[in-house]
């Protein structure tokens, strides 16, 4: 997992494993990649959105921007759950 994401996530990781967290075990970590194309940002975001993780990490700040409108998108799209 620690090197999936690029370099930014030596912090994500330690402060992880410093809470006790360790992937396969209490968490499930899904990675995306813009591979450089930050257009990509809002669609994959969305598409954590549907899986339905509890968290987004994303840096640097103009893909966590993107990251962010992905999110708001994929939420307006989301019928609300009939009751």
């Amino acid at each position: 997992m620690p090197g999936e994401i690029p370099r930014y996530d030596a912090a994500f990781w330690r402060s992880l494993v410093k809470r006790g967290y360790f992937a396969g075990r209490k968490i499930r970590i899904e990675v995306r990649a813009t591979e450089g194309d930050f257009e990509r940002a809002p669609e994959l975001a969305a598409e954590l959105v549907r899986l339905d993780v509890d968290v987004i990490f994303a840096v640097p700040a103009i893909l966590a921007k993107a990251a962010q409108q992905g999110v708001q998108n994929a939420h307006k799209a989301t019928p609300e759950p009939a009751h």
